[in-house]
């Protein structure tokens, strides 16, 4: 893979990443801030999964317990006035049967755990309260550069069982 990829592909994310940020933190914003409908999914985006609420210690506590235990292993911490994230490191791993059918030699996939801190949720003993979500990127590697893949059948029971634990340590509710 020709370094040229590898950075262009990087840029497009972050790039990516920045325009979806803007897009929920203005939606969150607004009068609503948690999805009224008990789909699985926030705002209809099928890679992002609303996971309850959460104060600042038990956010952090239950992501280092909850994503090693699965294999993941956290890269960065990125926080703000109005969002936390914990952002894992990639993970390779074999592809899925559906994954290989399609060509896909190699994948990988990333978590981001974001907290979107509730406006006047402050306490003194826990910090602030935030609606946390999984945000999730899976990539295959396909004609000498690496691309998103649509989700599977075998990537969503994976993702569901990961967000399960996280909803049974946060305050979940439809």
């Amino acid at each position: 893979m020709k370094l040229y990829d590898q950075h262009y592909f990087v840029f497009r994310n972050k790039i990516l990443r920045q325009f979806i940020s803007i897009i929920f933190i203005s939606s969150t914003y607004s009068c609503l801030s948690f999805p009224l409908s008990s789909k699985i999914s926030y705002a209809g985006n099928s890679s992002v999964f609303y996971l309850g609420k959460a104060d600042t210690k038990k956010f952090q506590i239950t992501c280092e317990e909850i994503l090693p235990f699965y294999g993941f292993y956290i890269d960065s911490y990125e926080n703000d006035q109005l969002l936390s994230k914990v952002i894992t490191k990639w993970k390779v791993r074999e592809p899925f049967e559906s994954e290989i059918k399609t060509g896909y030699l190699e994948t990988k996939i990333r978590l981001t755990i974001r907290g979107e801190v509730l406006s006047n949720s402050y306490t003194r003993n826990n910090g602030y309260t935030y609606n946390c979500f999984l945000e999730y990127e899976n990539v295959g590697f396909v004609n000498n550069g690496y691309t998103l893949i649509n989700d599977t059948p075998e990537l969503k029971t994976e993702l569901q069982t990961i967000i399960n634990h996280f909803r049974e340590k946060y305050d979940y509710s439809r």
